[in-house]
Parts: structure tokens; C-alpha cells; sequence
């Protein structure tokens, strides 16, 4: 059966510090918990809603880190640091001024950078394709690339002619 503890009121202590205390059933808490210090878990953990001061750190022993689901907005408020590659599954939106490297592309579409195209060959145009870079990939096979400018950004992708 239940067991009721101070039922008047008041706190309730249960072994000592510095011992290991144990709930071999479920704990359910009705109120705000106080932690004086680390919080450790093992296995799974579901948290509604998960306020944090200074750093955190998540899956600091490996392993993949989801937020949210698929369709889900996350935001991420502040800057966002990454210190090795990035895939993007779908399409980069971005509002605002960017900056790839020395080239900075403002939300208006406007580029400026010293860019330097290094190829063998030429650039052509016609009225109808717009402008064609023929020249020699990184193997060394000649290729032929449509040029097109994409947001601001110029692009080269491989065609056939």
C-alpha cells in the first residue's frame, strides 16, 4: 500500500550524505527538484522542456545528437559553432550577409570577393545558353561547364556541351 511521509508538512530526510540512496519503482515528483549537484543518467531520457545555464555538454561520450523531428523548426539563438564538416540534407536558407572564406554575399544577392577562375580553355557565350566555361577538371579531363548565378552565387555544373 501507500505510505505517506510528513503528511503535516515539513522536510523529509531520507539516509545520509554521501550514501547511496535507491528507488527500485518509479519516482514521481509533483514539484520543482532542487539538485546540489550532477545529475547523471544512463539510458534513455525524455525532457519536455530543457533549460540550461553555462556550458552543456550532450553525448560527450559519443554517439548522435537528435533536436526535435523531421518537418520541426529548430532555432538556435545565439552563434552556432562547428568544428567539422556539415551535411545538409536539403536547401541552406540563409537571411542576411554570409560570408564563404573572402566572399561575402549580402541579402540582396550582391557578391564581392577577389575571385580567380583557374582553368585551361575559354569562356563563351551564346544568346541562348549563357556563358560556357570549356576547360580541363581537377583529373585532367577536358569538361564543359554551364555557368550560371544563383543568388548571388556564381556556380559552374558540368554539360554536355
Amino acid at each position: 500500500g501507500a505510505t505517506t511521509l510528513a503528511s503535516g508538512g515539513g522536510a523529509v530526510n531520507i539516509s545520509k550524505s554521501g550514501v547511496m540512496t535507491t528507488v527500485a519503482g518509479t519516482l514521481n515528483v509533483d514539484q520543482a527538484v532542487t539538485l546540489d549537484a550532477a545529475l547523471d543518467v544512463t539510458g534513455d531520457t525524455s525532457v519536455t522542456t530543457f533549460d540550461s545555464t553555462g556550458a552543456t555538454t550532450l553525448a560527450s561520450g559519443g554517439g548522435a545528437v537528435n533536436i526535435s523531428k523531421s518537418g520541426i523548426m529548430t532555432t538556435v539563438a545565439g552563434t552556432l559553432n562547428v568544428d567539422e564538416a556539415v551535411t545538409l540534407d536539403a536547401a541552406l536558407t540563409v537571411d542576411g550577409i554570409s560570408t564563404l572564406g573572402a566572399m561575402v554575399v549580402t541579402a540582396a544577392g550582391a557578391v564581392s570577393a577577389a575571385t580567380t577562375i583557374a582553368c585551361t580553355g575559354q569562356i563563351s557565350t551564346t544568346s541562348t545558353d549563357g556563358f560556357k566555361l570549356r576547360g580541363t577538371n581537377t583529373a585532367g579531363s577536358p569538361k564543359n561547364y554551364q555557368l550560371h548565378v544563383v543568388g548571388g552565387v556564381l556556380l559552374a555544373t558540368e554539360s554536355a556541351v
